[in-house]
């Protein structure tokens, strides 16, 4: 999971469809991703559980802001009903937090895979 892509879906999701905790979890991986260079390159277990909540507690309140879909609103009896862009970044911060959050305790997985999309410091 590139971390780069995904402040640039957060960073859509906030100014386009004014998500607030968009802006929120970007935020808070940026400062994550700042933490784990000036920690030398990786936390600790206390350390990453301590991001790992507050990580956490942005999506918890993602979800209120955020929801799935009505069940009311399926056009057909078939296939999944329609997510916005915002709710599909938000379920795969869910259901993806082991690898959004590798960096932070393995020293070999970088916050992104493209060189030339960020750099610390």
């Amino acid at each position: 999971m590139c971390n780069a892509h995904h402040l640039r879906e957060l960073t859509r999701a906030h100014e386009q469809d004014e998500q607030a905790w968009a802006l929120a979890m970007k935020k808070l991986l940026e400062e994550i991703n700042q933490a784990v260079h000036e920690a030398g390159g990786v936390f600790n277990k206390d350390g990453a559980d301590r991001y790992r909540q507050r990580y956490r507690a942005v999506l918890n309140k993602a979800q209120i802001e955020c929801p799935p879909p009505d069940k009311s609103q399926r056009t057909g009896k078939r296939g999944r009903i329609k997510r916005s862009k915002a709710r599909n970044l938000l379920e795969r911060l869910l259901n993806y937090e082991q690898d959004v959050l590798r960096f932070t305790q393995n020293p070999d997985v970088p916050f992104t895979n493209n060189q030339g999309e960020m750099t610390c410091g």
